[in-house]
């Protein structure tokens, strides 16, 4: 990459040094420019040119943040959101046990346009802290937030209202608790804006470490399968006696493929955490069995590896 970026500055200087020497011809009309009008003409060309995907969105407004997925066309550059906008923002909450008191300041100024609510508590825990126009509903305790959110959108979302702007924010209990080095928290207001990007999807948690991109190639993807998870187990397993292993998938592609959902390209976004937000247009282009077919799987029991393959 040094090596073509070298490459390139030299043609540009050529470039320049030939077009302060002599006048060009710039279209097919002949119209002749000055050397100073020729070197405007050069900088906005520049200027619409990408110059990096690696690099943060205040270096290269083209494709600056493309890599870590913090970026996409059509991204509003706007922190706020304008009520004229009527942005629909509808918020999913898998509890377990943790208290929901931080909420109110994490929703913030973006409270009046939260549509609905609803907190899906799975471990028999009260739910302490929650908004006061939240929906609470118990279901069982398998498949952890997975199984929430796969339950959410084909038994809750159907019936919510929606529009082309529409957004859902898919979160946890624990959102307060640290998380791995290398990574940090989404604000909700710019996972709300990626949401809402050409994208129509945001990832609860950034990437830091700059040689890291949120893109996975789809076969190597495809290939990863984990034999045992036992993180958490201590606080969340039912003891139901279901075993980790599938006896019908066992990799993310066996899961993906189960799912009988829409061909991935060769390059797919991941995301790590089960925290996101996505477009309500995204998620209705997957037809409404995929999402049964997902609930169906992660309703196998508590401590799963289909999980796993779904958060993914």
């Amino acid at each position: 990459l040094s090596l073509l970026s070298f490459s390139s500055m030299l043609a540009n200087v050529k470039y320049v040094r030939d077009a302060a020497s002599r006048y060009l011809d710039v279209n097919t009309n002949n119209v002749k420019l000055s050397p100073r009008q020729h070197m405007q003409v050069y900088e906005q060309e520049q200027e619409r040119k990408c110059k990096c995907v690696d690099c943060d969105e205040g270096e290269d407004n083209v494709c600056g943040g493309l890599w870590r997925g913090n970026r996409y066309p059509s991204r509003s550059t706007r922190t706020s959101i304008r009520p004229s906008e009527k942005k629909i923002i509808h918020i999913v909450v898998s509890h377990c046990k943790a208290s929901l008191n931080w909420m109110p300041s994490y929703l913030g100024d973006l409270t009046n346009n939260v549509t609905s609510i609803h907190i899906l508590s799975k471990c028999g825990q009260d739910v302490e802290g929650a908004p006061e126009n939240a929906e609470i509903q118990v279901l069982p305790n398998v498949g952890r937030n997975d199984h929430a959110f796969a339950y959410y959108i084909t038994s809750i979302l159907p019936h919510l209202p929606t529009n082309d702007s529409s957004v859902v924010v898919f979160l946890k209990d624990t959102m307060m608790q640290e998380i791995s080095r290398g990574f940090c928290r989404t604000d909700l207001k710019s996972m709300v804006q990626l949401s809402s990007s050409s994208n129509g999807f945001a990832c609860g948690i950034s990437i830091v470490e700059k040689s890291w991109s949120v893109y996975h190639d789809k076969d190597t993807l495809f290939s990863f399968a984990l034999k045992e998870y036992q993180k958490g187990i201590n606080d969340y397993h039912t003891g139901d006696g279901v075993p980790f292993q599938s006896e019908t998938v066992s990799s993310v592609g066996d899961f993906y493929t189960s799912l009988d959902a829409n061909p991935l390209p060769a390059l797919v976004q991941v995301c790590y955490g089960g925290i996101f937000a996505a477009s309500t247009a995204n998620i209705f282009k997957q037809d409404a069995h995929v999402w049964k077919a997902m609930e169906k799987s992660l309703s196998r029991g508590d401590n799963i590896e289909e999980g796993h393959y779904a958060e993914r």
